[in-house]
């Protein structure tokens, strides 16, 4: 009987080892496919790029060690998919950070592109062009802002989607009323109703509730992501 016992405790270890070798083995395919994608990444610097690796290699390197002290085939499996599981959440995070600094370059670009367009209106006096550039960098902070606190790609993508609209409609909104004002008669300024570019046609009242929504959004981005957070 002895011998049987003695039999069935080699195949159990048998069985454990082998469920080792498998952990081990992927978690190694695991950190490859991981770094492979923080590569394809093109937003972040290589500093960046260095610091996920090196979190990837200490999370398969952690979940190594527990798969070696593993006593049975189940727990060297379950420590394979926790170090699995915490490499796949670097790969997260790098890619929504990749994903904002991806929106807040096209915020930038778009900013520029819209201020270009707005000193090349000929029909439209300095003062009208400087606040609706100074209406343009409100929309910009405040969709930075958003993307900024955004918690996942989606939302940062949305958040820039809303600031560069914003930025259009201010363009479109001085372009219309400086065709109006070069087709019509302009009625003198009152004391009541002073005549103060944007704010007669509306551009700037426009990228206030623009500005005012896009706040909105970071304050309810901010509180979605403190509420994930507590629940971890």
């Amino acid at each position: 009987m002895d011998g049987v016992y003695s039999d069935l405790a080699a195949q159990d270890q048998g069985n454990v080892d082998l469920a080792k070798d498998k952990a081990t083995s992927d978690l190694d395919k695991a950190a490859a496919v991981a770094k492979d994608a923080i590569d394809a990444l093109q937003n972040l610097s290589a500093e960046e790029k260095a610091a996920a690796k090196t979190a990837i290699d200490q999370a398969t390197t952690a979940a190594k060690d527990a798969v070696s002290g593993a006593s049975t085939a189940a727990d060297a499996a379950a420590a394979s998919a926790a170090g699995q599981s915490t490499v796949a959440e670097v790969v997260t995070d790098a890619t929504l950070r990749d994903a904002k600094l991806a929106a807040v370059k096209e915020l930038d670009a778009k900013a520029a592109s819209v201020k270009k367009a707005i000193d090349a209106l000929t029909t439209v006096s300095e003062a009208d062009k400087a606040a609706a550039k100074a209406a343009v960098d409100r929309v910009l902070a405040a969709a930075k802002e958003a993307v900024n606190a955004a918690p996942a790609a989606a939302d940062a993508n949305a958040a820039s989607k809303a600031g560069k609209l914003a930025m259009d409609d201010v363009l479109i909104k001085l372009t219309s009323s400086s065709e109006g004002s070069s087709t019509s008669a302009v009625k003198p300024a009152s004391p009541e109703q002073p005549n103060n570019g944007l704010a007669s046609t509306g551009g700037e009242i426009q990228a206030a509730l623009v500005l005012g929504m896009l706040v909105l959004c970071v304050g309810a981005l901010v509180l979605s992501t403190r509420l994930r957070a507590s629940r971890r």
